[in-house]
């Protein structure tokens, strides 16, 4: 907790400077501040705010928010917590015990009585300048569930319990004057644990998770509360959202039976980092999950065990958002890297071992130019879309930077790039012209036709049809190499290998 201290001084003293001007907060001013956050969220709150001195007690507190596309509401009832005023600042005392109800209303009604206990937590409130700044650290706390009220449930019969619990949980958010926000927030771990048995129904199932080492931060530039033409004016401005996030490790585990059928599924991951970024009119996401490992065990629907492991996930996505006269770039980039199964599953089509069985690998790296002549983040995009997709702009270019396939002992490697002349729709019937060139190199084919063959997998008078089809867009350029270059030129013409086609 000291160095989290440190940084977070540190981060205000670079946001605020040493002379920044820090206002006395009042227990008032947080719960309006409360309240707006639950309705810019999109739900209400209600409770009774009673003063005691420097004191403000919350009391009868009642949360609701509507399920979007439904009929339900979720209501949460909960006995409340005091805003103690210190010091300028306001401190936040909850009791170390309470139950919270949490109804979802609706076709059915369903009501959880869950306990709720915390554990060393501190929660102040700041205000310096025009920013209120909010502070928490929890040691550990724990939500159990007490009594489930469904349709059909019946606890004489049946049994649900479920826990969720966490540990070293910091959260530090500044709420600014301008709707701009920031936030730095860490969690040691959360766990999650539920059993159902319901015996008249053959139920027996348990079910558990696990994240280690949770960090997140953001910084957003732009007031999303405001209306779809401000927001996109700040977007074009300059404006936009900045977040990352890694976890250091998670798994998950089910097991048991439901209706006399028996299963096992796990799944467990080591380090993940994902970003997202929304600057100066451009959209980038990517993520990385690594060293994955995956067991499922469904006998009624697979006989055997399946189980594996991938080294690497991992895309990337940079789109323009924003309308503008010059050619914006694109780009989508994925890897699937060290994709392995079991030998058990190998032995299923290949018994005795004849398939290389190394780890498969892919990998896809694409761009385009794009003219776009219509803000992507419009407001009214989907009627838009509706009407006539074209009139958002064009695509001027396309390139396969990488494309990598690795199977069986053979690997196929592919680029291209193409530009498309949108003034000329006549030579391709209605498609802009595209010029440019692409190929593909494949090595390894001839043995893995032979393992195919040696696994019977392949009969040898299957393969004849399959060398002929290759031979149209391939030509052999090495030991166990295959190329195939096509060409599409200025005039039209659609060469492969040097052969004109079109």
């Amino acid at each position: 907790m000291f160095q989290r201290s440190i940084t977070y001084t540190a981060l205000l003293a670079g946001l605020f400077g040493a002379s920044a001007a820090v206002a006395d907060l009042t227990a008032d001013r947080v719960w309006e501040q409360t309240i707006d956050l639950i309705e810019e969220a999109g739900g209400s709150i209600t409770a009774l705010a009673t003063r005691d001195g420097d004191n403000l007690n919350i009391s009868n507190v009642r949360f609701t928010f509507d399920i979007p596309d439904t009929d339900e509401t979720v209501i949460v009832s909960m006995d409340g917590w005091s805003l103690l005023e210190k010091g300028g600042k306001v401190h936040v005392d909850q009791p170390d015990y309470q139950e919270i109800v949490v109804k979802v209303a609706g076709q059915d009604d369903v009501t959880a009585r869950l306990g709720y206990s915390v554990r060393e937590d501190m929660g102040v409130y700041s205000e310096v300048e025009d920013t209120l700044i909010q502070t928490w650290d929890i040691a550990s706390a724990e939500v159990k569930l007490i009594e489930l009220i469904a349709p059909d449930y019946d606890p004489a019969e049946a049994t649900v319990e479920f826990v969720l619990s966490m540990n070293d949980a910091m959260s530090n958010m500044m709420y600014m004057g301008n709707g701009h926000q920031q936030s730095v927030q860490s969690l040691g771990e959360m766990a999650f644990d539920m059993t159902i048995i319901a015996p008249a129904d053959d139920v027996d199932l348990t079910a558990s998770a696990k994240m280690r080492g949770l960090m997140s931060e953001a910084f957003q530039s732009v007031n999303f509360n405001g209306t779809p033409d401000k927001i996109l004016a700040e977007l074009k401005a300059g404006g936009g959202l900045r977040a990352t996030s890694s976890l250091d490790g998670m798994e998950f585990k089910m097991d048991g039976k439901a209706e006399g059928e028996v299963f096992d599924v796990s799944f467990v991951a080591d380090k993940t980092a994902s970003s997202m970024n929304i600057d100066n009119g451009n959209a980038s996401v990517s993520a990385d999950i690594n060293d994955i490992a995956f067991n499922a065990f469904v006998p009624a629907e697979i006989p055997l065990p399946l189980s594996g492991g991938i080294e690497k996930i991992a895309y990337d996505i940079d789109i323009p958002l924003a309308a503008a006269p010059e050619v914006q770039q694109v780009h989508f980039g994925m890897e699937y890297l060290g994709l392995g199964i079991s030998d058990t599953i190998w032995a299923m089509f290949d018994p005795t071992g004849q398939l290389d069985r190394a780890p498969i690998d892919l990998i896809v790296d694409l761009s385009a130019g794009v003219r776009l002549d219509r803000d992507l983040i419009d407001p009214n995009i989907e009627d838009l879309m509706e009407q006539d997709p074209t009139q958002f702009g064009s695509i001027e270019s396309f390139g396969l930077n990488e494309l990598l396939v690795s199977a069986l002992g053979a690997v196929a490697n592919g680029s291209g790039d193409f530009t498309f002349d949108m003034n000329d729709l006549q030579t391709f019937d209605g498609m802009p012209r595209p010029e440019g060139e692409a190929s593909i190199v494949v090595s390894g084919l001839n043995s893995v036709f032979d393992q195919l063959i040696e696994a019977g997998l392949l009969q040898p008078d299957q393969l004849m049809p399959i060398r002929m089809g290759l031979g149209m867009g391939f030509v052999a350029t090495g030991e166990d190499e295959l190329t195939s270059e096509v060409e599409v030129r200025s005039n039209g013409g659609v060469y492969v290998n040097g052969q004109r086609m079109r």
